[in-house]
C-alpha cells in the first residue's frame, strides 16, 4: 500500500451524495465515477459503479473513521486486506469519463445546431 492508492468503500443505498459530503467534512478526498445523461431540460448524472467510491484518506486515522460517516456502508475488503486501487487506474477511470462527457457534450452541441424549427400554416415542423 502507498500513499497514492486509493481504498473503495460501498455506500448504503441512495446515499452517496451525503457520504461524499460528509467524508470531505472529514478531510477525506473521495471519488464517485458519474456520467451526465440528457433528460430534456436536465441533466441527470448516473454513477459509473452504483453503491462503489474511491476515497484517499490522508492518515490511517482517518481511514478507521470511513466506516462510520453517514451514508457510507463499509471499506471493501478481501482476505482481511482493505481492496485497493492504484491512483494510475483512477486517474485512467478519471480520464474514460472526462472523454466520455465531451462526447456527450459534442453530441448534443451537434444536434442542437442541425435541429430547425418553422411554422408552417398548418403545423409545427421540425427537420433535422
Amino acid at each position: 500500500m502507498t500513499e497514492t492508492d486509493w481504498h473503495v468503500i460501498t455506500f448504503r443505498p441512495n446515499q452517496s451524495t451525503r457520504a461524499e459530503r460528509n467524508l470531505s467534512e472529514q478531510g477525506v478526498t473521495c471519488y464517485v465515477p458519474r456520467i451526465g445523461k440528457s433528460a430534456k431540460a436536465r441533466t441527470r448524472r448516473r454513477e459509473l459503479f452504483p453503491g462503489y467510491g474511491f476515497i484517499r484518506p490522508t492518515d490511517a486515522g482517518r481511514l478507521s473513521a470511513v466506516s462510520s460517516t453517514p451514508g457510507v456502508s463499509r471499506l471493501l475488503r478481501f482476505n482481511d486486506r482493505p481492496a485497493l486501487i492504484s491512483d494510475e487506474w483512477v486517474s485512467a477511470i478519471k480520464g474514460q469519463v472526462a472523454r466520455i462527457e465531451d462526447e456527450h457534450a459534442g453530441l448534443r452541441h451537434l444536434l442542437q445546431d442541425r435541429k430547425s424549427t418553422r411554422l408552417n400554416s398548418s403545423h409545427l415542423v421540425i427537420s433535422y
